[in-house]
């Protein structure tokens, strides 16, 4: 395999780094020491944000996708043996079998192969969940999104949309006060840039949007239980408040958010505040 010269073809800036391969043929097992590795000459320029987050995505350890059971990591035979055995206590016409659009042809193919094997027809194709946010406002340009004073991103919008990443950077900083707040339930490439960063709960974000429209407009909701600091909610709040042009950004991802029509809703009545 050995090490590869690679020109990043993102942009005309045309910057180089290098790929290094081990002979992953050498075991039968895909482990860490199957991942690519990229590799950086000090003297050159190195790969911009959007170049890098494709450079971590082919050598991230978290490619195999560890399974989980109940919320917890767990091994894939464990998870498999659990998947089967709940399975085979629910009746074939309840069983349901969602595709992500971004599958391969031979991935669809097996999971037809089995809904054949469970017995049931009902197998379908989803589009990715950013479809979710068309239904609201969805009205903003990335020129006018320059122009802005308070953006508030609610979800990873540079990982799932990594060309927005400039026009944000170029309103952060083009005044003193201007102000980008993050709403997520972890941490996030988005979030390592962000002035302000609300962490909630999992399952809580919807309720940290919901309390930030209803204290916008006067009125006061508890925010207790949803693990988000008093004092930084707060702050967001009187930010938004004393903002003449703001834009909130909505970023779904697939399965990251437990009611992402429910944030869309009131992330629409927040913009409208």
């Amino acid at each position: 395999m050995g090490t590869h010269n690679v020109t990043c073809h993102f942009c005309s800036m045309q910057d180089k780094f290098t790929l290094s391969f081990a002979d992953v043929f050498d075991s039968a097992h895909f482990g860490q020491e199957s991942f690519v590795k990229s590799l950086y000459n000090s003297g050159e320029r190195r790969v911009c944000p959007r170049g890098n987050f494709c450079v971590e995505l082919c050598q991230h350890k978290l490619r195999t996708s560890y399974a989980r059971i109940d919320c917890e990591h767990a091994i894939t035979d464990e998870a498999i043996s659990t998947i089967a055995s709940r399975i085979g206590e629910i009746e074939p016409s309840k069983i349901a079998i969602l595709l992500s659009g971004s599958l391969p042809l031979e991935d669809a193919y097996l999971a037809v192969k089995l809904a054949q094997k469970l017995g049931t027809d009902l197998v379908a194709q989803i589009y990715s969940e950013d479809d979710v946010a068309a239904k609201f406002l969805n009205k903003f340009s990335f020129d006018e999104l320059s122009l802005q004073q308070t953006i508030v991103a609610i979800g990873d919008v540079f990982s799932l949309s990594p060309t927005i990443a400039r026009p944000i950077h170029n309103a952060r900083f083009a005044a003193r006060r201007n102000t980008f707040a993050v709403i997520d339930n972890c941490r996030t490439r988005t979030s390592r840039y962000s002035w302000s960063f609300l962490r909630a709960r999992p399952g809580k974000v919807a309720d940290i949007i919901e309390a930030l429209a209803k204290n916008i407009s006067g009125e006061n909701v508890s925010i207790n239980d949803t693990g988000v600091d008093a004092s930084a909610f707060e702050r967001l709040a009187s930010i938004i408040k004393n903002t003449d042009k703001g834009t909130i950004l909505f970023a779904p991802g697939v399965a990251h958010f437990a009611e992402p029509l429910r944030i869309g809703f009131w992330a629409k009545k927040l913009a409208e505040t």
